[in-house]
This record gives structure tokens, C-alpha cells and sequence, in this order.
């Protein structure tokens, strides 16, 4: 199995962060708050709801990766720069490849990984339940 997984935006990597320092380093964890609850799969009705139940637990996971940056000693900037944001469409197309920077494969388990891309924006706008193809 093959994990893509492209760097969405500055929010996506502090959350990564904050979840790697607490597992290289578990006995801090009493000094951040109580990670959010995983909503079940059951817990998502399957209908496209707009926000899904993964949605909301997504933004709290930011939410809660933005409160544990300042006690763990992780940056945490708030740029919201329009300018380089993108849509997807811009950087992905159904029709064509794109050329994009691969920038580190990271073995999750002894079948799947984890592909990290360099975008030339800080940030896309990926649909969840999207597809990538890479070559």
C-alpha cells in the first residue's frame, strides 16, 4: 500500500510536529491539553455532510496542535496570506502529471508510506476523499 500525503499547509505540519514531540518525548504530554477524541468510522453516516464528522475533528485537531505549540516549544505563525494559497486545481490536474518535489518518504508500517511534496505555495485547498496518482 501507498500513502500519499502532500504538505497542505503551515496548520498540517505544526499539527505533525506537535505529535512527534509528544511521542519522542511522552512524558510531557501533562503539560499540553487532552488530544481530541477520534471520531468511531460508524460515527460517519457515509452521506457527504458538509462538515463530516471527520471535518469537525480535523479542525479541532488544529485547534488543539495551535494550544500545545507555545508549552511545547514549537512556533506557531498565523499567516493567512491569500496570495499563496491555491486551489488544488491549480496544482493538480485530472488530465495531466504535474512535476511537484518529493522531499522525504517516511515507512510507516512494512506496507505503507508516507510521500512528503514541496508545493510552490504554502498552501491548497485538497478536498478530503481526493485520489493522487504518482509515477
Amino acid at each position: 500500500m501507498t500513502l500519499l500525503l502532500f504538505k497542505l499547509n503551515e496548520d498540517d505540519q505544526l499539527l505533525h510536529d506537535v505529535e512527534q514531540k509528544l511521542r519522542e518525548n511522552p512524558d510531557i504530554e501533562s503539560l499540553v491539553p487532552a488530544k481530541p477524541d477520534e471520531p468511531l468510522p460508524q460515527d460517519c453516516c457515509g452521506l457527504s455532510c458538509e462538515p463530516c464528522v471527520f471535518d469537525i475533528y480535523r479542525k479541532d485537531l488544529i485547534v488543539w496542535a495551535k494550544e500545545c505549540a507555545e508549552p511545547l516549544g514549537l512556533s506557531c505563525s498565523n499567516k493567512d496570506d491569500d496570495e499563496e494559497k491555491r486551489s488544488a486545481t491549480e496544482i493538480f490536474s485530472r488530465k495531466q502529471y504535474r512535476s511537484l518535489k518529493l522531499i522525504g518518504v517516511e515507512a510507516l508500517t512494512h506496507d505503507t508510506n508516507l510521500y512528503r511534496f514541496e508545493l510552490p505555495c504554502a498552501s491548497i485547498d485538497f478536498p478530503l476523499c481526493s485520489h493522487l496518482i504518482m509515477r
